[in-house]
């Protein structure tokens, strides 16, 4: 945020990517491009920034505690430390319910990173416009749609 705007970089592969996004964008307000360049391979590995909010944003409250307790518990470690049915007699849940949680969290956690991971590992062809049998829709699609939803619930919020 700076001067009552939001300011994002964003990195396209596609000139087409690029171009439906504003698009889209431009449906929930006003995009501006400030400055649009081709960068070096590579650039991106050390010097991407990835938000708290684009990660755990989409997970409920319910899932983010247990991840979180997941992972403080050792459930994460090799070997484990402590189970799922252990995490969940501790936070007095069912052991099915607290695994759906989990399973959940992770789910979302993971599809956050994916373009970023794609990017890392220079995945062939545009990470945006590539999709997954367990996703079913294109990664930049996932993205725009969680973006707007997110400023829905921001603008419904305030």
């Amino acid at each position: 945020m700076a001067g009552g705007w939001e300011h994002y970089r964003l990195i396209g592969f596609d000139e087409r990517d690029l171009s439906g996004m504003l698009r889209r964008l431009d449906q929930i307000g006003t995009a501006e491009i400030l400055h649009k360049g081709t960068i070096k391979e590579g650039v991106t590995d050390d010097s991407f920034v990835i938000s708290l909010s684009s990660l755990f944003g989409q997970l409920t409250e319910k899932q983010l505690k247990a991840l979180v307790a997941a992972v403080e518990g050792g459930h994460y470690e090799i070997p484990k430390r402590v189970t799922a049915e252990e995490l969940a007699r501790q936070h007095r849940q069912p052991r099915t319910t607290f695994e759906e949680h989990i399973r959940k969290a992770e789910s979302k956690v993971v599809h956050a990173m994916t373009p970023f991971m794609m990017m890392y590992a220079k995945v062939p062809g545009s990470p945006f416009v590539n999709s997954t049998r367990a996703a079913g829709a294109p990664t930049g699609l996932r993205i725009m749609k969680q973006i707007i939803a997110s400023t829905q619930a921001k603008t419904k919020a305030s």
